[in-house]
């Protein structure tokens, strides 16, 4: 939208914006600066679109938002004014070294992004992680991770795999079997939109509701599990715009007994979702 403004007719005009983040500052660049901004419409684009929604559009554009979290989180400790002042100043900059040298000037921000981007891929080409759709529930897949996976890692998968579109919900299972002696293996349950699917009004991206909140947290709680060890505690949300719920982390006592309490999650998520 940003790129699209009649420049002509806002040039005394006052931007604001009331977060931090990389389209924010990308699309107030924009505004600033549309000659220079307009040179890296893609790489702007891809940026936003791994930080807003997850995607991994190109390598650059996961550098790109990487390095813009990086400076707000590492030089100027959270703080958002401050971080769009840096920002803004470093963008020229910042754009035309990831578009000619690869972002080299700016690894130390963007390179643990990019390993653990590649990790996860890597993880899903291997078979350590799938992503298997529910034959029951269309549009409803499982992702067992032997890790957290990044987003932009399960974008891809998802992509290459044609289930991007037709998926509206992530059951998303993290944990691997434990090293002890009891094969003991601890896992959380993250429960998400994938990607976009928070934006409700955008041209060209499929509208995904959320479920009632509260009917999915009681049904939730409600579980039992005789070989669970650690209580489950349920909380609306969770670490991304995406997220509808999670778990706390849950103890089970071996690999059936994981799957026995991922078909009951399952059910329950099921459910809740029924009107």
């Amino acid at each position: 939208m940003a790129f699209k403004l009649p420049t002509d007719q806002y040039q005394n005009a006052v931007i604001a914006n009331n977060h931090f983040d990389t389209d924010g500052v990308l699309s107030v660049f924009a505004c600033l600066e549309p000659c220079q901004a307009s040179r890296y419409a893609k790489l702007c684009q891809e940026g936003a679109e791994a930080g807003d929604f997850g995607e991994w559009s190109s390598d650059a554009g996961i550098k790109l938002d990487a390095t813009l979290e990086g400076i707000c989180a590492q030089d100027c400790g959270g703080n958002d004014e401050q971080a769009f002042e840096q920002c803004l100043s470093e963008l020229p900059a910042l754009l035309q070294d990831i578009e000619e040298h690869g972002g080299v000037k700016y690894q130390k921000y963007w390179e643990s992004a990019i390993e653990h981007a590649q990790a996860s891929y890597d993880a899903i080409q291997s078979g350590r992680a799938t992503l298997t759709p529910v034959d029951s529930v269309p549009r409803l897949v499982v992702s067992r991770e032997p890790f957290a996976l990044s987003s932009p890692a399960l974008h891809r998968a998802l992509v290459e795999q044609g289930m991007w579109e037709s998926t509206h919900r992530i059951l998303r299972v993290i944990g691997a079997p434990g090293d002890d002696d009891t094969g003991r293996t601890t896992i959380q349950f993250w429960y998400e939109k994938p990607g976009h699917a928070w934006v409700q009004k955008l041209r060209d991206r499929h509208v995904v509701l959320s479920p009632d909140d509260k009917k999915m947290i009681d049904i939730l709680g409600g579980l039992q599990e005789a070989t669970v060890e650690t209580e489950a505690v349920w909380k609306k949300g969770g670490r991304s715009l995406v997220s509808l719920c999670e778990s706390g982390s849950i103890a089970v006592s071996s690999e059936v007994s994981k799957n026995a309490l991922v078909d009951r999650v399952l059910d329950a998520l099921i459910e809740s979702e029924k009107e």
